[in-house]
């Protein structure tokens, strides 16, 4: 990565060097210094990881436009490895996102969103929420089914979880298709969100216990 790449970011997103310093795991001192560097000079490799990750988390709080070609093609490279990684490290079997079983996809989905930290993650989560619901009508349809699930009295804890695990996909940095990939980067998002309502179409809160995962 270069400085000019970085540098670009900065000033896209409007952030002070000392803002954007705590986004990229540096001081704004170092990237006033960096500052001064040649522009296609690249930055130590010991701090593209933290800059990458300050990149991913701008991009999802909307302080980065995601949809930036530049953007796009810097950050594509590597992503899907880091997000399988990411997904093992909160018991995640990124397998389940492959293939064409919807049963073992919905079981993930539960699994992931058993954690109460993760329940909170959604619930703190709104406001992103909300911004994706302006992508068209079906994403509106299918995230405030979703949120009337996890905030109704009419459905178990334990029957909450699926709707858990794909708003919490939906907020995490990483995706399996990166989400600023022009054309493509938002088709696991749409399938897990369809996925999750159709389950709960098949599955109305008065089944205590569901046989039928999903929708045929």
């Amino acid at each position: 990565m270069y400085y000019a790449q970085m540098f670009a970011a900065i000033e896209a997103s409007a952030l002070s060097p000392e803002s954007a310093g705590e986004y990229f795991g540096v001081s704004g001192m170092t990237l006033r210094r960096w500052r001064s560097q040649t522009g296609r000079s690249a930055i130590p490799a010991k701090y593209e990881p933290g800059v990458r990750a300050g990149m991913r988390r701008l991009m999802s709080e909307g302080k980065l436009d995601a949809e930036q070609p530049g953007l796009a093609a810097l950050m594509a490279d590597g992503d899907a490895l880091r997000f399988s990684q990411t997904l093992q490290s909160i018991g995640f079997d990124p397998e389940r996102l492959h293939g064409d079983d919807p049963v073992a996809l919905v079981e993930g989905l539960s699994q992931l969103g058993s954690s109460p930290e993760r329940q909170k993650q959604v619930h703190d989560g709104l406001g992103a929420l909300r911004r994706h619901e302006r992508r068209g009508s079906d994403w509106k349809q299918w995230i405030s089914g979703l949120l009337e699930v996890v905030r109704s009295a009419r459905f178990t804890p334990a029957h909450k979880l699926v709707s858990f695990g794909a708003l919490f996909y939906l907020l995490l940095p990483f995706d399996l298709i990166p989400d600023y990939i022009p054309g493509i980067g938002l088709l696991d998002d749409m399938a897990i969100l369809r996925l999750a309502f159709l389950f709960y179409a098949a599955n109305p809160p008065t089944f205590e216990r569901p046989e039928n995962p999903i929708l045929g």
